[in-house]
């Protein structure tokens, strides 16, 4: 079929004959003034690099949604991980590791990440120049335990930041330089603070400068979010705590539970004052 004639049946598809995977009535996600010319019909299904002018809001990894891959994470289940670190960071707050794209299978995306073009040098400085405040946030909850942050923050960008797929920046409509960096990390900072790891435990009477069961604490965190968390540890004594989720749309996060991962601590945990 000639091009013409392609696109001839697309404008009456888009007209109303065929329901599209893109509902008018979800939530937008930066709209596009019109739907570029498709070159073909599988571009209606949203399986082409270009993105729609609106997103289903459907959670990610459900396997009959075909979306693209600006509306829902092509890696779909995102590990936020917390550690707590004596001396680093506020001695009331667990500090950030980062967010990970998992697979829908919950498979790692690899250690050398999944765009080396985006690979972008002196992530530290692209931040603070591109918002300052977001920067000195992260100086805080950000820190990293070898004292050099900005290279702890690039790490976490290339290896993982470049797996979510929503914030590419063909996914944003005039997109500034490096504004899939400043998303994702905003996107982590926000995260960090609803899911406060140190609140949940402290709600539980399980404070720092203690030993507890480790079933203890996992109950308390199974009760602050309904989903089971994983501990991790160094000998007995506590390092992390991870927590798993689903996107729904391309900014709101559904706690989720593991799929295959258990806790390295033992039955007893100790969770040393900062």
């Amino acid at each position: 079929m000639h091009l013409t004639s392609l696109l001839n049946a697309a404008s009456l598809l888009v007209a109303g004959c065929f329901i599209l995977p893109f509902s008018v009535a979800d939530v937008a996600v930066r709209p596009i003034p019109s739907i570029p010319a498709l070159g073909n019909l599988h571009d209606l299904a949203g399986l082409s690099e270009l993105p729609p002018a609106v997103c289903p809001t459907v959670r990610s990894c459900q396997p009959t949604a075909v979306l693209h891959r600006c509306c829902s994470p092509v890696n779909g289940r995102l590990v936020l991980a917390q550690q707590w670190t004596p001396k680093l960071g506020r001695a009331d707050q667990f500090t950030i590791h980062g967010l990970w794209p998992n697979t829908c299978t919950d498979g790692m995306t690899g250690k050398h990440g999944c765009d080396a073009k985006r690979n972008y040098p002196k992530i530290g400085e692209i931040i603070q120049k591109a918002d300052p405040m977001l920067f000195n946030h992260m100086q805080m909850s950000w820190p990293s335990d070898r004292g050099d942050s900005p290279a702890f923050w690039q790490h976490e960008w290339e290896k993982h930041g470049t797996c979510l797929s929503t914030v590419e920046p063909a996914c944003q409509k005039n997109a500034a330089p490096y504004s899939d960096v400043v998303s994702y990390f905003r996107m982590v900072l926000g995260l960090h603070r609803t899911y406060d790891v140190y609140a949940a435990l402290k709600t539980a009477g399980i404070v720092p400068n203690g030993t507890y069961k480790r079933a203890d604490m996992e109950m308390a965190l199974n009760k602050a979010w309904n989903v089971r968390a994983i501990l991790r540890c160094s000998g007995r004594r506590l390092k992390e705590v991870r927590l798993w989720f689903h996107m729904q749309g391309t900014d709101q996060f559904v706690p989720t539970s593991p799929l295959h991962a258990s806790s390295s601590c033992g039955e007893s945990v100790e969770y040393p004052a900062k």
